[in-house]
Formats: structure tokens, sequence, C-alpha cells
């Protein structure tokens, strides 16, 4: 029976957990890669044979063929399909790809056609390489302007998040694009392949993920206990707002966001109406405990903060996700 690709992202999303709140075995787990992918060419060595012979092969685990027209599951054949499906039912197309070699390239361009939907950068890449990740810009015939990754800015995001990411938005009358990615690191080695995609969000407005459960209480030095906190639906909302009763002790804010827009909006936090420099974006919820913004001392009273997210992507307004506020008193 085919396996539904929301269905099997939610798994490796599940499986994968422990793994990423623990060390991670690097050596093993390359040695555990290197015989799986031997594995692998064995097999369909052994299965190339089997069809000259005459001997019909099924597809390994039910999953769709290209042929359908439709996304294909993302595995680990390829790490930078020709199209996936995110869990909300957008689908990916690719349009192009490049490798930049760090030990003798400092820069590869790649031409792209346009059709006026949104551009995104996949990348395959490890933790350990996101260090060396190279620049990605845009230019369109007629302009000098350059367009550069939205958010998150900084392409070694997506080797922790495991995610493409968004180009700023491009002329809806541009018809083709430059697109450039230049190394950082120049004299580093490391190779990083990456591809182009197209993005369309899905017909219909899926339903909205849970909301972030942010934790009771978390260590740090003092320990932080929640006082507050407030959730509201994207694209429906797009900003929460917190009144605590400040008692001149410590004050810490954690700010998730749920779904297709965590780690892709931008973020804005005000407190008692002054602009608040803090994380510039929306991150998805965390899996190693919260990444908060101390607040510090604030004078005892009534206290306003306000979170307000947003992008410039328009096609996010078809994609859904919930914003989640919660406030912290150190004692």
């Amino acid at each position: 029976m085919p396996i539904d690709q929301r269905e099997l992202m939610d798994v490796l999303g599940e499986r994968s957990r422990p793994a990423l709140e623990r060390p991670v075995p690097w050596e093993s787990l390359r040695g555990r890669v290197r015989r799986a992918r031997r594995r692998r060419r064995l097999a369909v060595g052994a299965a190339a044979v089997l069809v000259v012979a005459g001997v019909g092969v099924g597809v390994p685990l039910g999953l769709r063929t290209p042929t359908d027209g439709g996304p294909t599951a993302v595995t680990v054949v390829d790490e930078i399909p020709a199209r996936y499906e995110e869990p909300d039912g957008t689908d990916y197309r690719r349009i192009a790809t490049a490798t930049l070699d760090l030990a003798w390239q400092e820069s590869v361009s790649v031409e792209v056609k346009l059709s006026g939907r949104p551009l995104a950068v996949l990348a395959h890449c490890t933790k350990e390489s996101s260090m060396t990740a190279p620049k990605v810009t845009a230019r369109v015939p007629g302009s000098a302007q350059v367009y550069r990754l939205s958010r998150p800015a900084f392409l070694g995001f997506a080797c922790e998040r495991g995610r493409a990411v968004d180009l700023e938005p491009l002329p809806d009358d541009a018809r083709t694009a430059t697109v450039t990615i230049r190394a950082q690191h120049p004299r580093r080695d490391g190779r990083w392949r990456l591809g182009v995609y197209e993005w369309t969000p899905p017909a219909e407005m899926p339903t909205a993920p849970a909301p972030y459960r942010p934790p009771a209480s978390f260590s740090r030095n003092p320990t932080f206990h929640k006082i507050a906190q407030a959730t509201t639906g994207w694209p429906g909302s797009r900003e929460v707002t917190v009144r605590v009763r400040s008692t001149g002790r410590p004050i810490a804010l954690v700010v998730a966001c749920s779904g297709a827009i965590g780690g892709r909006v931008t973020q804005e936090v005000s407190v008692n109406g002054s602009p608040y420099k803090g994380f510039a974006d929306c991150s998805p919820p965390f899996l190693r405990g919260p990444a908060y913004q101390g607040l510090g001392r604030l004078p005892k009273g009534t206290v306003t903060i306000r979170v307000k997210v947003g992008t410039d992507i328009a096609a996010y307004d078809h994609r859904p996700g919930t914003l989640t506020a919660a406030v912290y008193e150190g004692r």
C-alpha cells in the first residue's frame, strides 16, 4: 500500500527526535551510512539483474513513482529530490541544481526560468558543515538589486532544520534570474550541493498544527517559572499580547512558531510599547529546551509584552501556523 508522504515525514521526525536530544555519534553514523549505501548499491545491482532476466520487481515500501505527476517521497537516495511535499501540502519542484566545491571554487551560478512562484534553496549539508555555509544571492536582468535569502537569512540553518530556505521575492514581471552560490570560507574544504525550487502552497488551507506548549519552568540561573502565555493562529492573526505583573525579578520571554512559518517569519517584540532587540525570526518548537530572550529586571507594575510576526512572501498567507509567547519570572 502506498505510504502517504506526510505520515512518512511525521514518522521520520518522531524517530529522529531522541537522537537530536543527545550528543550525536558522528563517526558511528558515518560508518552506518557507508554500510547502508553499499547495501543499497548491491540491492540495485541485484534488482537490475532480475529485470534483465524478465522478473518483475516491485517498488520498495510502496512509495509512489513520479509517473502519476504528483510529488515523490523524499528519500535518502537523493537529498535534493526533483519534487517533494512539506507536511502542510506545499509542493516543491526543483528547477535547477548547483554544486560548489570549496576546495577549488569561489562561486557557481545557475540561470533559472521564473513562473511567478516563490523560490527557495535546499542544501545537502550536515550540522558540521553549517559553519562553511555559502552565501546565496539572485539577480534579474535589467536590475542592479541583489536579492538574498529571506528567513532565516543564513543557509546554515537549513542544516539544523532540514528545510528549504526562501529567497526574497523577485519582481513579478521577471522571467529569468541568475542564482549565485558564493563561498564565504574559500580556504576550507567541503562540498555543497544545492537545489533551487519553486513552491506552491496547498489549494485548500489545511488545519493549523498544534501550538507549541511552553514548559512550566526551565533552569538557567536563576530558574525561570512561567507566569503567563498567549497563542494565536496564522495567518488569521499575526500578533499576541501578554500582560504580567512585574515584581522586580528577572523576566524572560520564550516565543515559538509552529508549522510552515516556524523559522520563516520575522519577529518583532515590544515591551511597554518600546521595541526590544531580540531574535530576528520566530523559531520552530525547540527540541533541546527553549531559547529565551532575557528582558532583565523590569520596573514593578503591569508590563505589556507584544510579539508580532510577518513575512514579505505573500504565499505564506496560504500556509497555516501558530504563534505562542510565554513569559517567565526568575526565582
